[in-house]
């Protein structure tokens, strides 16, 4: 079955992350209250919850959600919460192969200013009604990033881990997009052959047409952001392997892609992409090598 990645975006949403990354509502590290979370709550928190809290929360103002509650699930579906032993190694998983490496590459500011205010975790995988597909993960405008099937990924197995992250990368370049839109020179590479109708081509069709995936034929939006996500989670052999399966067309347009994507790091953020990819695709290799 294939997954998807879905994003939806909210003028009230939107505005809610603009008011929490401004400077009228700063971090504050002696304070404990963060999103809603009250010194009210303390005596009610798991252990889990507290390092959660501590670990998350307190330094990069990112909620962790993962207890069950039936009102917040997409298309009212019935999805299991995940397990509780496996809350901690998820997590484990996300600081070691995405926060880390973006800190390693420019500062913690990176994470404390841009990354999603919640990470929701679901234990089921996300079936999208309509399509019957799965979806691997959801970010709503910015302030929060759904993952699901926490409880079957084995993230032992790098082709697993590397989807997941996938998934985060994705949604994390939307929410860098949002902050900081990227030129319209990118759109114009392969302008004339984006298609709402994405689904019906193969990976070898979407490689010969410049795109990285069948996904990414939908809008520029998900080109950007799924070529990046592609780019940060595989060794660079892979990767030029992959764009070498389009032919030298296909080649060249997503070369061209990948220029612009560099120079949005490094003019925007001060990050070398490079490097980036580097440190996240170590980052993968060392947690499926232990």
């Amino acid at each position: 079955m294939k997954k998807f990645r879905f994003i939806t975006y909210t003028a009230l949403v939107l505005a809610f992350l603009a008011s929490s990354c401004s400077e009228k509502n700063p971090l504050d590290e002696s304070n404990d209250f963060y999103l809603g979370i009250s010194g009210l709550d303390k005596e009610a928190r798991t252990a889990v919850d507290q390092e959660l809290f501590d670990r998350f929360q307190k330094p990069f103002n990112i909620e962790i959600l993962y207890h069950w509650d039936g009102s917040g699930t997409p298309y009212n579906s019935s999805n299991m919460p995940p397990k509780t032993e496996l809350v901690i190694p998820t997590m484990n998983i996300v600081e070691n192969t995405f926060i880390k490496p973006y800190i390693a590459a420019k500062d913690s500011v990176m994470i404390k200013k841009y990354a999603p205010r919640q990470f929701v975790l679901y234990g089921s995988p996300l079936i999208n009604p309509q399509s019957n597909v799965e979806i691997a993960g959801q970010a709503e405008g910015g302030l929060k990033i759904g993952m699901f099937d926490i409880n079957n990924i084995d993230f032992t197995n790098r082709a697993d881990l590397s989807w997941f992250m996938k998934t985060i990368h994705h949604e994390y370049v939307h929410i860098l997009n949002q902050k900081v839109p990227f030129t319209d020179e990118f759109q114009l590479i392969t302008k004339s052959t984006y298609t709402g109708s994405f689904n019906v081509y193969t990976v070898d069709d979407a490689l010969e047409r410049g795109y990285i995936s069948p996904y990414s034929m939908g809008n520029p939006m998900e080109d950007f952001a799924e070529l990046t996500s592609y780019y940060l989670t595989m060794s660079k052999a892979d990767f030029q392997a992959m764009l070498d399966r389009g032919g030298w067309d296909g080649r060249r347009l997503l070369e061209a892609k990948l220029q612009i994507i560099e120079a949005y790091y490094r003019d925007n953020f001060a990050i070398d992409l490079h490097e980036l990819q580097a440190l996240c695709f170590s980052s993968i290799v060392k947690e499926t090598s232990k």
